[in-house]
């Protein structure tokens, strides 16, 4: 016995000492043997058809139970109606078999911000624990929050959660771990989960119940004494040979930090294919439509924003334009005709100045008119089309912190002139799709496609870089200060190779990195961060720090190296420390799809321990959390 307390403690869902079963269970799945602490609470609910097996007769019970998985456990022990399949949440279809479980147990386990449920998602400890206080009805109107205080990381549960977690403790629903912690984000095994089901079900209608049926609140018996088994319960055949049978195992600690997958996208994996607005949002160019989309770091929800197609660009002038038109007007011939026409007069007599209404026929002579037609010209101004642009390529999208701006750019591919066939053409153009529509900022038609922005400086100001003498690969990029309303640009002395501009008080900071040779005015740049004055002197050299993939976050650069190690520097006092976070040690789960692949040249930092990464090989973006 003290070994099954034991284990129920490591699994965070200790029942009573005194809990019995009144049946003798027969042993259904071949890995999950009499001995295993579980495997009573397991039995009872495969028994009444709560809970299965997969086919090749195992049970799995140190399975991570998915979101999905837990609304169709849920409900099925639950006995609630299973009859809406709609479409209810934006990453689910009607095809997805868990969308009709999942509609019935949204009731209780709630989706995410942007209309997400994440079905593949790992069940927390913490939404479990709400799912099955709302199921139960309990009442959280007067809840004693002094009972998480046992737990020293009660912080891990979200302040949404606490009451709920709170009320399921007092109802001994669920308890924590033995090194006193709560771990709210943890996740379930499959043992687990049917432990916790179980233990909601088995007080039966001694307990406050809302929406579970009555055959349902029944069906476990309470204490009772534990019947004689009258043979020996025969082993499933289908249990492989050799196959070790587990002993009472507790559940595996947590670790420290997490990789999922946020969201779906395929972009180029250079720096300018995406940009990060230094709040929540991640913006980016996707490859497949050429369109703008963004991605909400804390619910992963994806949308488009942006119509790059829509996009056209039209150079008209007012010209004055004769045309000549076909005028009918009516002319008169010299000519008369007489008319004899009625005419009312009022005669007074003069006697007695008794006034009479006469009418009396007179005739008159009338001008003989005619039609005839001629030619009028007239002067018209138009606005006639000199060129228009179409055919739209965006190349990058910045955000422009200082303006609070998102900026597009890219280049039209053909060109059509007055009274000529399309042409194919190369010609930039800048907009500004902050409110999803466009605004033209700059016409750029004589730049190269090449080009791409820095960093931002305000007042119309781009630090942009561009090729210079247009040799060949090694071709040297030198960088410019762009005003894009005046179109003058002035060199400045500063090395730049990708969109790693950071501007911070005075100054402005870049890192370089050496691909290939990487030249700035035919001199080989060393790889590190650059401090520039604007006074024109030579650029100061902070760090060499080298790395696989670099963010950028208030004043510092973070980077990532290819061993999994993270470091940042800060570029107001020089300081290089490196973060508790290692993506190649066992420090993370990687909960989506496996180790980092192709990663990114550019990662996005919302903070030291929550970073987004694009894996090329997934074609995803992945956050990286603690867990």
């Amino acid at each position: 016995m003290k070994k099954l307390i034991a284990a129920m403690l490591a699994a965070g869902t200790m029942l009573t000492a005194g809990t019995v079963f009144a049946k003798d269970y027969q042993q259904k799945f071949w890995d999950l043997p009499k001995s295993h602490w579980a495997f009573e609470y397991v039995a009872d609910l495969a028994d009444r058809g709560v809970i299965n097996g997969y086919e090749d007769g195992s049970f799995k019970p140190e399975k991570t139970v998915s979101r999905a998985e837990w609304a169709k456990i849920m409900v099925d022990a639950a006995g609630l109606t299973v009859n809406d399949n709609s479409v209810n949440f934006i990453d689910l279809s009607s095809s997805h078999w868990a969308n009709k479980y999942i509609n019935a147990a949204s009731k209780y386990l709630s989706g995410y911000a942007g209309n997400t449920y994440r079905p593949n998602h790992a069940a927390v400890r913490e939404d479990v624990t709400i799912a099955m206080v709302k199921l139960k009805g309990y009442d959280l109107s007067d809840v004693d929050y002094s009972i998480l205080s046992k737990f020293t990381d009660n912080d891990s549960i979200s302040p949404y959660a606490k009451g709920y977690v709170a009320v399921a403790i007092a109802h001994d629903l669920i308890d924590g771990f033995e090194d006193n912690t709560f771990r709210g984000q943890a996740t379930l095994t499959r043992a687990e989960a049917a432990t916790l089901l179980y233990r909601a079900f088995q007080k039966g209608s001694n307990d406050k119940i809302a929406d579970i049926p009555q055959a349902v609140q029944t069906a476990v018996p309470t204490a009772a004494p534990k019947a004689t088994a009258t043979a020996k319960p025969a082993v499933p055949t289908a249990k492989p040979s050799q196959t070790p049978v587990p002993t009472a195992k507790p559940t595996e600690a947590p670790k420290p930090y997490v990789m999922r997958k946020l969201a779906s996208a395929n972009i180029d994996t250079v720096a300018y294919s995406s940009t990060y607005d230094y709040n929540d949002t991640i913006y980016f160019i996707e490859k497949s439509d050429n369109c703008i989309y963004k991605i909400n770091i804390s619910s992963g929800k994806k949308s488009k924003i942006f119509n790059t197609s829509d996009l056209s660009y039209k150079v008209t002038q007012e010209q004055e334009v004769e045309t000549v038109e076909t005028v009918t007007k009516t002319v008169e011939t010299g000519e008369f005709k007489e008319v004899e026409e009625e005419v009312t007069e009022v005669v007074t007599d003069e006697e007695t100045g008794e006034e009479t209404t006469v009418t009396k026929t007179v005739t008159k002579q009338v001008p003989i008119t005619k039609e005839v037609t001629e030619n009028v010209t007239k002067t018209t101004t138009e606005e006639v089309t000199l060129e228009e642009y179409n055919s739209y390529v965006p190349t990058q999208v910045y955000y422009d912190k200082e303006t609070d701006k998102l900026l597009l750019w890219g280049y039209y591919t053909s060109l059509t002139k007055a009274y000529n066939s399309p042409s194919s053409v190369t010609a930039p153009f800048l907009y500004d799709i902050s409110d999803s529509s466009s605004k033209l900022l700059a016409n750029l038609s004589n730049y190269k496609s090449s080009v791409r922005i820095m960093v931002t400086l305000g007042d119309n100001r781009l630090v942009i870089l561009k090729s210079g003498k247009g040799r060949d690969w090694y071709d040297p990029y030198y960088n410019y200060i762009l005003d894009y309303e005046t179109k003058k640009e002035t060199n400045i002395n500063m090395p730049f190779y990708n969109t790693s501009g950071l501007k911070y008080g005075s100054n402005l900071y870049s890192y370089v990195y050496d691909y290939q040779y990487q030249y700035y005015q035919d001199n080989r740049c060393s790889t590190g961060i650059y401090k520039y004055d604007f006074n024109g002197n030579s650029p100061d050299s902070l760090s060499n720090t080298s790395c696989s993939s670099y963010g950028i976050k208030d004043d510092c650069y973070y980077f990532w190296q290819s061993s999994g190690e993270i470091f940042k520097t800060s570029v107001r006092n020089g300081e290089t420390t490196q973060l508790a976070i290692n993506t190649k040690s066992d420090n993370v789960e990687f909960a989506d799809m496996g180790n980092m692949g192709n990663i990114n040249t550019k990662f996005y930092v919302a903070n030291d321990s929550t970073l987004v990464f694009y894996d090329s090989n997934m074609q995803a973006f992945r956050i990286l959390t603690e867990n």
